[in-house]
This record gives C-alpha cells, structure tokens and sequence, in this order.
C-alpha cells in the first residue's frame, strides 16, 4: 500500500484486531487522532455516526454489512465517503479497498485545488478588467490579464490575441522559459482558431507580439509541454480573441472548456 496512515474508529476489539493484522500495526491506529490528520478514517461502526464526529475534507472509508444500502451511494456521490468495504473481507480485500480511496480522495482533493485555482483566475481577470478599464491601454490589459492567468493557472504559456475590428489586432504572450519558433506557432495557432470561430482572417504581418516574462531563447529548455487549449475571449456574444494556455501537467487543464 501507498505511504498514508489508516485510523480505525468505532471497531469492537475482536474486529480491531483483525482490522490491524490485515493492514500492519505500523500502519493504523486505534485512537481519534487530532484534526490535521491527513491519512484515511476507517469507520468500522456506525459509519454515520462517526463520519459526523469528522470534519468534511477528510479521507473515510466504511466498513459495513450491506453495500447495497442507498445512503452509502449518497454518501459516495456527495464526496463524505470514498470507499466501501464489506466487514466480512477476505485476504487482501481491505488493503485493496483502502488503497483505492485514497486514491480517489486525493484525485478529488486535487480537482478541487485545480477548480480553486481557476475560479480565483477568472475572479482575479474580471476584477482587472474593471480597475483597468478607466486608465490603461489594451495592450497593457492584454500584458497583466496573460501574467495573472498564466500564475494562477499554474500553466507554462499564456497567450492573448485581441482584435478591435477598428483598430490592428493586439497579442501578448507570457511565459517562464519560451523558444522563438513556439512564439511564432502559438501566434499562428490563435489566428486560425480565431478565424475558425469567425470566419475571419488575420494577417499576421499585423501582428507585433508582445512578450512578457523570461526572455525568448534560441530553444525551450526542459520537458516538452504538450497539453494545449484554445479558449475563446466572447463579450455579449461577439468572439472578440482566443486566450491559448499551455501546461506540462494535463490536470492543470482539466475541466476546462477548449474550442
């Protein structure tokens, strides 16, 4: 099993016992431990009771009888509960169903710290919007809008391309390590997912990219990003750009809408 502590809560001692030898004596305890426990809550008694003794952003596991019963559907969906185990286990049952949610519990603790960082993103860029609007000019918009996206996002590249039908169209891109020939495809990239929602083209000798962050080099260092998304910049139904971001880690991007 993967390096996380168990605490068995409400087992009779006989039951204790069993619960122990399956799972290794170093590995669980008997006792409530304190709140900033962050193992797995084995609940071997009344799993309801126990599980509204614990706080809500904790891992629980239920040993039951019956895993036909709908509350512990509901308690699943809901996210209380993260596994089930029949208390009549066999040989390395426990230790399969204890690995699995832990498993899921630390994916939905991430997806949760992904929609967090997301939702401080988009909060973070309205806000901007709205102090900025008065005084700056697009491009300096454009230049603080792709460096807060960019950090709390936690992505590699960020790149915004605006146009104004009235004036020449503006891109900035932001990023900590960037090669020239990735500019130059990310810009080519946003024209044509921009002329793919409108219809219409951009020249890019129009274009003078904007670049914010580390320097451009001759060549990107470090591990190829390849997880990419093109999101569209809409305002009272006009498709007015394209944001593109780009991150190593495919759950940076995860739960987020592409085009």
């Amino acid at each position: 099993m993967k390096d996380f502590q168990v605490a068995i809560l409400g087992a009779p001692s006989k039951l204790e016992e069993r619960l122990v030898g399956e799972l290794g004596e170093g590995r669980c305890t008997a006792d409530l431990p304190p709140r900033e426990f962050e193992g797995l809550y084995l609940l071997a008694g009344n799993w309801q009771e126990l599980r509204s003794t614990l706080p809500d952003e904790v891992a629980c596991l239920a040993l039951v009888s019956n895993l036909q019963d709908p509350a512990l559907t509901d308690a699943l969906a809901e996210g209380r509960l993260h596994g089930l185990a029949e208390k009549d286990f066999a040989s390395g049952q426990l230790q399969t169903a204890c690995l699995r949610a832990w498993n899921q519990f630390t994916a939905q603790r991430a997806q949760a710290q992904h929609s967090t960082r997301y939702l401080a993103a988009i909060d973070a860029l309205s806000s901007l919007g709205d102090q900025l609007a008065q005084f700056a000019t697009p491009a300096q918009i454009l230049k603080n809008a792709a460096q807060i996206a960019c950090r709390l996002s936690q992505c590699d590249v960020c790149a915004i391309l605006y146009v104004d039908r009235q004036n020449a169209p503006l891109f900035h891109i932001h990023s900590e390590r960037l090669g020239s020939s990735s500019l130059l495809t990310i810009q080519s990239e946003c024209i044509d997912a921009y002329m793919g929602l409108t219809g219409r083209a951009i020249d890019e000798g129009q274009l003078s990219p904007q670049v914010s962050g580390s320097p451009l080099a001759s060549h990107e260092e470090g591990p190829e990003s390849t997880h990419t998304l093109r999101i569209p910049l809409v305002v009272s139904g006009v498709v007015l750009g394209v944001m593109f971001v780009r991150a190593q880690q495919a759950q940076t991007l995860s739960g987020t809408q592409s085009i």
